[in-house]
C-alpha cells in the first residue's frame, strides 16, 4: 500500500501541503487523491442509491449507521444466496430479481465497509 497516501488525511484544508500535490501533464496542480473514481462503477452505485434512497425512507435517515458490521454482512449474503437460488430457478421474471438482491447485497457490503472504517471496534451488536 502507498504510504504517501495512507497518510493523507480525507479532507485536506487550504492551502494546498505540497506533500498531497501533483502537477498535471497541463501544469495544474492539484491535490492527489487516494482512489481512480473513474473505475468506481457507475450503474451499480445508481442500483445501490436506490436501495440506500428504499431504506432510508422505511427506516429512517441513515438508520444503518445503527447497524454492526457482522450484520451488515449477514444480511448481504443473504442476499447474494437469494440471487444464486433465483438464477438457479430462473424464469421470465429473473432480472429484475436478481437486480434487487444483488444491489441490495452491494448496499449491505458497501454499508459493512463504511462502517468498519468509520467505527472498527463496531464488529457484532453488543460491541
Amino acid at each position: 500500500m502507498n504510504e504517501k497516501l495512507n497518510e493523507q488525511p480525507i479532507f485536506q484544508s487550504e492551502p494546498l501541503d505540497p506533500k498531497y500535490t501533483e502537477v498535471t501533464p497541463t501544469g495544474g496542480k492539484q491535490s492527489i487523491i487516494s482512489g481512480q473514481m473513474t473505475e468506481v462503477p457507475p450503474w451499480a452505485l445508481i442500483e445501490v442509491s436506490k436501495v440506500m434512497k428504499l431504506g432510508a425512507e422505511k427506516y429512517g435517515h441513515h438508520n444503518w449507521h445503527k447497524i454492526s458490521v457482522m450484520s451488515e454482512i449477514d444480511h448481504a449474503m443473504e442476499h447474494t444466496l437469494n440471487f444464486m437460488i433465483i438464477v438457479e430457478d430462473a424464469d421470465d421474471t429473473y432480472y429484475e430479481k436478481c437486480l434487487e438482491e444483488l444491489s441490495h447485497a452491494a448496499a449491505r457490503m458497501l454499508m459493512a465497509l463504511d462502517q468498519f472504517i468509520r467505527k472498527p471496534r463496531y464488529l457484532r451488536e453488543q460491541d
